[in-house]
C-alpha cells in the first residue's frame, strides 16, 4: 500500500480529530504509544462519520477505547435509524494487514457481554453509554452494527470465520447483527468523495421527467436502480442530509406530514 495513501489519512485524522477525542487516560503513554492510541480512536470516529454519517462530534463523543473496553473501541447509538454501532479500530502504519485475531475474539465477547446487558466489566466509557445501549437492546426494530475500521487492505480468513461464527450464533433466528468491514479503501475513498454534510454533485440520467403547475408546482423524474446503486455505493448515508436525517423526528412539519398521509393520501407526493 502506497505510503502517501497511509499519510493522508493520518493527516485528516490529526487536522479533524484533534481535541474532538478524550486521551486524558493516556498521559503516562509515551507520546509516540499515545500518538499511536490517538489515531486507533480517531479512525473509529472518522469510520462512523462517512459509513453512519454521524456529524464530527458525534462519532468524537462516541470512542469508547481504552482500558476495560472489551475491545469495542466505539459505541453510536443512531436512534433515527434504528442502529446500535458498536466498532473495533486498529490504525496500521504499513497500510497492510489486517487486525489481530486475538482482538476480533476479544470483541465478539465484548459484544455478547452487552447483549447480556452485562456492564460489570467494562469501562467509564462504555458505561456512560449503558441507558442508550439498554434502550436499543429493548427496541425490536433497532439493529446491531458491527463496524471493524483498519488502515490494512483485508481481514485474515481466520478473522472472516470468527466474525462469521458471532453472526450465526445473534442472527440464529432473526437477522439482528450485520458487519460491516472499512478497510484502508473505504477510509481513503471516504476522504475523495468528502465526509460530513458538504453537497454531492453528481451528474444522473434522468428520464420521463417533467413538471407541474398545480396543486403544487413541482418537478419529477426517474433515474435508474443501478445508477441509484452506484451512488449509494460511493457516498452510502452521506446521501441523507443532516436535515433528512433529523427530520425523522417529531415537529410541527412531521405531524403535518402525518396529517396529510392519513387524510391526503393522494397529496403526499408533494
Amino acid at each position: 500500500m502506497s505510503k502517501i495513501i497511509v499519510n493522508r489519512i493520518k493527516s485528516y485524522l490529526e487536522r479533524t480529530f484533534k481535541d474532538k477525542i478524550d486521551i486524558t487516560d493516556l498521559s503516562k503513554k509515551s507520546p509516540e504509544d499515545k500518538h499511536k492510541n490517538f489515531l486507533s480512536r480517531a479512525l473509529s470516529a472518522y469510520s462512523l462519520t462517512v459509513i453512519a454519517g454521524t456529524s464530527i462530534d458525534d462519532a468524537g463523543n462516541a470512542v469508547t477505547d481504552g482500558f476495560d473496553d472489551n475491545g469495542i473501541d466505539a459505541v453510536f447509538f443512531d436512534k433515527p435509524a434504528n442502529n446500535l454501532w458498536l466498532v473495533q479500530s486498529k490504525f496500521i502504519e504499513s497500510g497492510n494487514g489486517g487486525i489481530d485475531n486475538g482482538d476480533i475474539e476479544k470483541f465478539a465477547k465484548g459484544v455478547k457481554k452487552l447483549i447480556d446487558g452485562d456492564f460489570s466489566r467494562f469501562n467509564d466509557k462504555v458505561n456512560s453509554k449503558q441507558d442508550d445501549i439498554l434502550e436499543a437492546l429493548d427496541d425490536a426494530s433497532v439493529k446491531i452494527q458491527l463496524l471493524f475500521a483498519y488502515t490494512g487492505k483485508e481481514l485474515s480468513s481466520h478473522n472472516k470465520a470468527s466474525i462469521k461464527d458471532l453472526l450465526d450464533e445473534q442472527n440464529d433466528h432473526d437477522e439482528i447483527l450485520f458487519f460491516t468491514d472499512f478497510n484502508i479503501d473505504k477510509a481513503y475513498k471516504g476522504l475523495e468523495t468528502g465526509v460530513g454534510f458538504a453537497p454531492i454533485n453528481e451528474d444522473i440520467l434522468i428520464s420521463n421527467w417533467g413538471h407541474i403547475e398545480e396543486p403544487l408546482k413541482s418537478y419529477y423524474g426517474q433515474i435508474t436502480g443501478t445508477d441509484l446503486g452506484l451512488l449509494w455505493e460511493k457516498y452510502g448515508r452521506r446521501l441523507f442530509t443532516e436535515n433528512i436525517r433529523n427530520f425523522l423526528g417529531n415537529s410541527s412539519v412531521n405531524d403535518e406530514i402525518v396529517k396529510t398521509i392519513k387524510n391526503e393520501p393522494a397529496n403526499f407526493i408533494y
